[in-house]
């Protein structure tokens, strides 16, 4: 949660979901599944500023992949030509400047044109370089060479450095280590393996909608691509609007969606999208989709039932209950080992976080009074001191968040029946990153914010 921009609309009551969360999760209710909409980095205006969440600054970001191990996630903030990364709370840049260029080299000194598609996989982050027509691939000291593609547009199979694409806009790897590539302007997947590239479904350059066997099938710009644990390959089809499967084999078959470009939930051919980009797993092995033209966020079995978990379908920027929520053009979408997904809001210039249920942090009800407190030292180290000096009553509620809004702290903790105007809190167990206190007290609500170091 940053503090500020949680809406005031979760209701009291969600307390009580967190409490009671245990108790029906098995339930696995698709309504329930996701509360509520936040804002977890980024602000309006467009930049290339690395920092805190609250003060960074994207320009459009596209695809995201999350790292299980260290909880990274990774960005392909396209309009400012690089790859992002953000860990504990903090935005960093990986590789790229922000100035548009093609060139291989370590981190800032390597260039980018419109990069959209980013997988990370085994120590390597691969990204799709949309305007260079390239597949480049950045190594865990952030070193960047060119993995697939002359650069040239157009389309031709062969050895990697001499294969061509045109605007590949998503990359995945699949278990054996093949590099598979959204082709959107040949309206292919192609592979590439062993050092060659080859098209894996569709006929290059011809734009249509067909299942079947390798190039018998067609799509029109393909767009997000996700594996399954069997190497089952799903495929945002976006001017199709349908989500299709590929199988190892290289045979397609329809998901969902009807062809019709709407917003319609159902099973299979029934539902309908309007223009599904980018693709992520949530916890249950269901497909969490960006709905870049309806702006809102679907969720997809295995089975084809396809339902909206966020957004109002309105283009705009509102945090708060999934119903509620709005997106201007959410593209990318991830999901972290706790089951909260994180999208690229493209047009916001935002990553926002969507809280599986039971993770949203404290909710601050809009009818009553809310401040910030002051906390210092700020960055902390190993302790943090809160001043809660204009806190009168008692205090009902202490808590403190992690950049998730996992609880990792809590009233019986550290408050006792007798309180000073100062609060000191133990922090040096806590992980760097970014921490929000939130406090209930006579009616009103209170929150602080501090980094630790």
């Amino acid at each position: 949660m940053r503090s500020g921009t949680l809406t005031a609309k979760i209701e009291p009551m969600k307390k009580l979901i967190t409490i009671c969360y245990s108790l029906f999760a098995a339930l696995q209710m698709e309504a329930q599944y996701y509360s509520v909409v936040d804002t977890y980095a980024g602000e309006s205006s467009t930049g290339l500023l690395d920092g805190p969440l609250e003060t960074a600054l994207f320009d459009q970001p596209y695809s995201l992949d999350y790292d299980p191990a260290t909880g990274a996630i990774y960005v392909a903030d396209a309009y400012n030509h690089c790859i992002r990364k953000i860990l504990n709370g903090m935005v960093t840049t990986l590789a790229g400047n922000g100035e548009q260029g093609d060139a291989n080299g370590q981190g800032a000194s390597a260039r980018f044109y419109l990069p959209t598609g980013i997988d990370f996989n085994n120590g390597y982050v691969y990204v799709s370089d949309n305007g260079n027509n390239k597949i480049k691939r950045i190594d865990s000291g952030g070193q960047v060479t060119t993995f697939a593609g002359s650069g040239t547009p157009g389309w031709g199979d062969g050895a990697a450095s001499s294969a061509q694409f045109r605007n590949p806009t998503e990359v995945r790897v699949n278990s054996t280590g093949i590099v598979f590539v959204a082709d959107y302007g040949n309206h292919t997947i192609r592979r590439i393996e062993g050092g060659m590239v080859s098209t894996h479904a569709g006929d290059p350059g011809s734009a249509g909608d067909m299942l079947g066997l390798g190039n018998t099938a067609r799509f029109n710009s393909p767009t997000g691509m996700a594996f399954d644990d069997n190497d089952n390959l799903y495929v945002a089809d976006q001017v199709n609007c349908k989500v299709k499967k590929i199988a190892p084999d290289g045979t397609v078959s329809l998901l969902a969606g009807s062809g019709s470009e709407s917003t319609v939930n159902g099973t299979g051919a029934a539902a309908s999208f309007m223009r599904p980009t980018y693709m992520g797993w949530d916890p249950s092995g269901a497909l969490m989709v960006g709905e870049w033209a309806g702006n809102v966020i679907r969720r997809v079995t295995l089975n084809g039932v396809v339902n909206t978990v966020a957004g109002t379908g309105a283009a705009g920027y509102l945090d708060g209950p999934v119903g509620e929520a709005q997106f201007n053009a959410p593209y990318g979408i991830c999901v972290d080992n706790a089951g909260n997904g994180y999208i690229g809001d493209k047009y916001n210039n935002r990553i926002r976080i969507l809280y599986k249920d039971g993770n949203e942090p404290m909710g601050l009800s809009e009818n009553k009074p809310t401040a910030t407190l002051p906390a210092f030292p700020n960055p902390a180290i190993d302790r943090i001191t809160i001043d809660l000096s204009s806190v009168t009553g008692k205090v009902e509620a202490f808590d403190v968040f992690d950049q998730r809004g996992v609880r990792v702290m809590s009233i019986a903790q550290v408050v006792g029946e007798q309180r000073s105007a100062l609060l000191t809190l133990p922090v040096d167990r806590f992980a760097s990153g970014t921490y929000h206190v939130g406090i209930r007290s006579g009616g009103a609500n209170y929150v602080s914010t501090f980094i630790k170091e």
